[in-house]
């Protein structure tokens, strides 16, 4: 998979010297868009969406785990791409993508511990460029440094279909960082986000 590697100072001087238009992924993808296996290889090489402050930069690289703000009311904010993620990424346990799209889609206020106000419609699966960057940056199965609850070492639906075969869909499995694609019957577990569209 084609990456780029960023030393430490190379990061620093990209934060301190590009506001946060700057620093966007040059490829977005809307939630629902099909895209191919070479869109996830070949665009999946900017590290971050979007980042607010030098000062979130170099914590989150500082101190593994720091970019994540735990709101709370059962919401966790990533700082550097200000996505914002069910904290429990067990709620709804493994299902077919149509009713895990359907969950997702349904979730508010009073479901899953959350207290945010939120209502049916805010939240969605993300897209697997989103589930990639959350993976790639944090490797959140293989460290205990985040505020995430009920992280499954399996397979992660995405919003995202496959453009030569829009019957499946691409999937994250947080075990070993793969992505691949399977039918929408296919069981798979659901941590819905919100915001970055």
């Amino acid at each position: 998979m084609k990456k780029t590697i960023l030393t430490f100072s190379a990061l620093l001087a990209l934060a301190g010297s590009a506001q946060a238009a700057d620093l966007t992924v040059p490829h977005a993808f809307a939630p629902g868009t099909p895209i191919k296996s070479s869109d996830v290889n070949d665009n999946f090489s900017t590290i971050y969406n979007k980042v607010n402050t030098h000062e979130i930069v170099v914590s989150a690289i500082k101190t593994p785990g720091s970019q994540f703000l735990d709101n709370g009311n059962g919401t966790v904010t990533d700082r550097l791409t200000g996505l914002i993620w069910l904290k429990n990424a067990n709620c709804f346990g493994g299902q077919n993508w149509d009713p895990a799209t359907a969950s997702a889609a349904a979730l508010a206020n009073g479901q899953c511990g959350l207290t945010d106000s939120s209502v049916a419609s805010n939240w969605r699966l993300p897209t697997i460029l989103e589930l990639k960057k959350l993976q790639d940056n944090t490797l959140p199965v293989q460290t205990t440094n985040h505020p995430f609850t009920g992280v499954q070492t399996g397979n992660y639906w995405s919003s995202t279909t496959k453009a030569d075969n829009p019957s499946n869909v691409w999937y994250m499995n947080l075990n070993d960082n793969s992505v691949s694609n399977t039918g929408k019957l296919g069981f798979s577990f659901v941590w819905p986000v919100r915001g970055g569209q």
